[in-house]
Parts: structure tokens; sequence; C-alpha cells
């Protein structure tokens, strides 16, 4: 097996490599990999950002029955929560999940990744 380090490297030569077409039908192919793997037991995270969106559309297109999850906080933009609303809306298979535990003050500006440990973890 190869370190990590080297794997990742030939993944991203790999990809780099790929025109659109080839990457979604590789895309695709893992994920049917993993579905067939894992059957309804696979789930799928979606940040709500655009990589997240265009994996849980693939997704979809391989099994209707995926179920998938969002994390959230209380400090996403309106906008993020009207997109996340409209998905879920679509998607009723999409549950959200969120922590309303009590924070220091604007801690997402002044330390986000301990927020998202809070929040998120």
């Amino acid at each position: 097996m190869l370190p990590a380090a080297a794997a990742e490297t030939d993944i991203k030569a790999l990809v780099e490599e790929l025109n659109f077409k080839q990457k979604v039908d590789r895309s695709l192919d893992l994920i049917e990999q993993a579905y067939k793997d894992y059957g309804e037991a696979l789930v799928v995270a979606n940040s709500l950002g655009k990589d997240s969106s265009a994996v849980w559309h693939l997704a979809k297109r391989v099994s209707a029955g995926i179920r998938g999850f969002i994390v959230t906080t209380r400090f996403k933009p309106s906008e993020t929560k009207q997109f996340m609303a409209e998905e879920v809306a679509r998607y009723p298979e999409l549950r959200v999940f969120s922590n309303e535990e009590d924070i220091q003050e604007k801690l997402y500006e002044t330390d986000p990744d301990r927020c998202c440990d809070i929040l998120k973890a």
C-alpha cells in the first residue's frame, strides 16, 4: 500500500487529467460502489457548499433512497438558511442537525475552528 501522501498525489494527478464528463462518471462509479457495499446504510453528509451539493445530486442519481444529513449552526447566513430550507423541502430525506449550546459571543469570528468543534462535532 502506498503512503497516504503518495496516494493523495496519485489521486490528485488522476483527477486533474480527467475532463468533466469523466469526473462525473468516476464520481458516479464511486457512489455506486459505496451504495453496493452499504446499501440503505449509506448516508451522505451535505455542508450545502458547491461540492457537497454536487455529490448529493450525483448520489440521488444512483438511488433515490439515499439519505443525507446537514449539520448547521445558528451562525449560518440567511441565504444559506434559505437554501437549506429549499433543499430539505425538495429532499425530505435530508435530516438537519443543529446544536444550540451556549458559546462565547462571536467565537465564530475569534476562533472559528473552536466554534465548529463545539457546534458541529
